[in-house]
């Protein structure tokens, strides 16, 4: 159904689907850590994660990319304002 088919994006959980699959405890481990070190990975980087995983070079690039995204989601969801903000100013 389309349950099945939605993705799931949950920061901070195991549960991230990509292309309809659950991606496994360990796939997600491995891209963690290589996000950690690297959250720009080049061609060479991508094609080993590819290997190491069993996913393509195309669903890691789009893992990376929507993990970018979350982080930087929530970051600027806890950022206090800045103090030029305020439109209360005189």
């Amino acid at each position: 159904g389309q349950r099945e088919r939605a993705s799931l994006r949950e920061v901070g959980t195991l549960q991230v689907a990509m292309d309809g699959h659950r991606c496994g405890a360990r796939r997600i481990l491995a891209l963690e850590a290589a996000f950690k070190q690297c959250p720009h990975p080049d061609e060479t980087q991508v094609a080993n994660l590819s290997r190491e995983t069993g996913m393509t070079p195309q669903q890691i690039k789009y893992w990376f990319q929507t993990r970018r995204a979350q982080i930087k989601g929530s970051s600027s969801n806890t950022r206090p304002p800045t103090q030029g903000s305020s439109s209360s100013d005189p």
